[in-house]
């Protein structure tokens, strides 16, 4: 929500006490768009083919419950989806993501660890990081091991009931004392304060927030391995999968999107601001991209679900973009260009050549596309139809949403490249970064002659 950048109004944010910025019409002061990290892959495919054959799924697979388990907290759901489910939790004494997945025993292990072993190997500031992934076929004798080794006991009755009245009655004293009233932050002007992103650090008196990972609130919310492993619907002889994440704690870019995030607010966020924060956020989705494909990985479900915004004071959106999920992805050997599958990621998104079984990295930047569009219309796309009417629409028909060239043309003609039915006529990500950082360029030059102007007006008003 803030950004940093030297004094030169009207074009630049103004420093107020305390280190607080004032907020002008301008993402960051007179620092440019964030330019491309390097265009060589930070992982080499060649690498991740090797690492890939040297990692299987016997490298992956554990034994007991103690190794599947080892260091690893449950805490909170974070949210659901068809394969899996995603935990708070704590790693190592650090807060992380923890996902737990499941598949049945006669599945092909190496397909479904695949995931584990290609997103451990991906490294980039723009890709959600995993830090470890164990898996187990949970038989009976586990299921029960796993039962005895972290089952939570039961509080005493009578403890219990102290505890509930104890709660009740702070309560009660918290509402009388008027706790619902907006938090009062001594060290910040009263009307700066919901411009801040909400930091754990934000709401502690001298903003260095608590010293432990698990604070002392939050030890209610601690879920457990066994309520964990219930909620994702464990049963015997089933293979869970457990993969230990970066913590990304602003959601997803498809709940920004509901919440307006991209909208002009008045006062606060002019029209030329959102955009910008807009191309922004997809020039680091294109990163995030750009290093999957130059490390030879499709990622075969793309769209805003699968973007995880990560708490950044970098500039004032408050957050980064990175991509996430990597089930469905597949990887492509040097003599490939496609791969062959039924495997189909969200329709709605999926591109025709996907629907009909053949994947390529061009089936990708056709999601991108569908992904800018809803960046642009701010709904979702082919709402009012079916999924099956969707797939025969895309699939065999032609059926491409509408874009609103008349608000936007020239981020509306990137997003029309990205979903040309000819595959060769997709720009690449390294091209659709590049041309998202021009337009962002362009709108910091608009933003600074609108600002230029009204300074002008103004100076030529207080001057009669």
């Amino acid at each position: 929500m803030i950004s940093l950048g030297p004094e030169t109004p009207p074009t630049a944010l103004d420093t107020a006490p305390n280190g607080l910025l004032d907020t002008r019409d301008l993402l960051e002061a007179e620092a440019p768009p964030d330019p491309a990290p390097p265009r060589e892959p930070t992982f080499p495919h060649l690498q991740l083919l090797h690492t890939w054959s040297a990692t299987t799924a016997e490298h992956i697979m554990v034994q007991t419950v103690e190794e599947l388990t080892r260091s690893i907290q449950i805490k909170c759901l974070l949210g659901s989806g068809g394969f899996a489910s995603v935990f708070k939790g704590v790693y190592q004494a650090s807060e992380v993501a923890v996902k737990l997945a499941l598949a049945p025993k006669n599945t092909d292990r190496e397909r479904f660890c695949r995931e584990a072993v290609l997103a451990q190997q991906l490294r980039h500031p723009h890709v959600v990081a995993t830090y470890l992934a164990r898996g187990a076929v949970m038989t009976e004798e586990l299921i029960d091991q796993l039962q005895q080794m972290h089952q939570p006991p039961l509080p005493p009755l009578a403890a219990a009931g102290e505890a509930a009245g104890e709660a009740a009655g702070e309560a009660a004293a918290a509402s009388a004392a008027g706790s619902a009233a907006p938090r009062h932050h001594p060290h910040y002007p009263p009307g700066a304060v919901s411009l801040l992103p909400n930091f754990p650090s934000a709401v502690s008196e001298d903003n260095m927030g608590n010293p432990r990972v698990a604070r002392p609130q939050d030890q209610e919310a601690v879920v457990g391995w066994v309520p964990a492993l219930h909620k994702v619907g464990l049963l015997p002889d089933q293979i869970v999968m457990v993969m230990v994440q970066e913590l990304c704690d602003s959601d997803s870019l498809a709940a920004a999107l509901r919440r307006g995030v991209f909208q002009p607010l008045d006062g606060r966020t002019s029209r030329l601001i959102a955009r910008r924060m807009l191309v922004r956020t997809a020039a680091e989705v294109c990163r995030g991209m750009l290093h999957l494909h130059n490390s030879n990985v499709m990622h075969g479900d793309l769209k805003p679900a699968n973007v995880l915004l990560c708490r950044s004071r970098k500039d004032r959106r408050g957050f980064v973009a990175k991509v996430a999920d990597f089930g469905l992805s597949k990887l492509l050997h040097d003599d490939t260009s496609h791969v062959m599958s039924e495997h189909v990621g969200t329709v709605a998104y999926s591109s025709p050549e996907a629907i009909q079984g053949r994947h390529s990295k061009a089936c990708d930047v056709w999601s991108f596309g569908i992904l800018l569009w809803e960046l642009v219309a701010q709904e979702r796309p082919f709402a009012r139809l079916r999924p099956t009417q969707i797939m025969l629409g895309v699939g065999f028909n032609g059926l491409k949403p509408e874009w609103p060239r008349q608000d936007w043309p020239e981020l509306c003609a990137i997003g029309e490249r990205c979903l040309a039915s000819n595959l060769a006529a997709r720009p690449s990500f390294a091209q659709l970064e590049e041309e998202l950082v021009r337009l962002e360029e362009a709108l910091r030059e608009e933003s600074r002659h609108v600002s230029a102007e009204l300074a002008a007006a103004a100076a030529s008003k207080s001057s009669q």
